[in-house]
């Protein structure tokens, strides 16, 4: 399987934890419903998220040295880059501070926050599978 299609299959994972915490835990419910991947009817936030992390990289690559070739599409780095973020989120053992929003990038905390909401569906397998795929060493091959 391409890297191209193994991140896919993180992130299209991603989505099925989003949805299900939505639909079976209540605490999660009213915070989510803007992140589902169902045709739901509402907000489409993590398309959005998905669209801010990838202009993100566009303007991380265009500080590159010059002949830099990506190995991977922007996008595909931006949703990798957002599964780390989530499973970051879904570790904490407490919802993220608004004040991280201070610190780090709003997309990194967005997601780190709805990780943490679905933090009850993200298996160890999907984390070792997020892990296996560092951001640094893609970029540097």
């Amino acid at each position: 399987m391409t890297l191209q299609k193994q991140i896919d299959t993180l992130w299209n994972d991603l989505c099925r934890m989003i949805d299900s915490a939505y639909e079976q835990d209540a605490e999660a419910n009213g915070a989510l419903r803007d992140y589902l991947t169902k045709n739901s009817g509402w907000n489409h936030d993590l398309e959005n998220l998905l669209g801010r992390e990838t202009e993100n990289e566009r303007r991380h690559r265009n500080g590159a040295p010059a002949g830099f070739k990506a190995p991977i599409s922007a996008q595909c780095a931006a949703k990798l880059i957002l599964c780390g973020n989530f499973m970051e989120g879904a570790r904490k053992l407490s919802a993220p501070l608004a004040t991280e929003l201070l610190v780090f990038r709003h997309t990194a905390v967005e997601m780190a926050a709805v990780g943490w909401l679905c933090r009850k569906q993200v298996t160890k397998e999907w984390t070792d599978r997020v892990e296996s795929h560092d951001y640094a060493k893609i970029m540097a091959a």
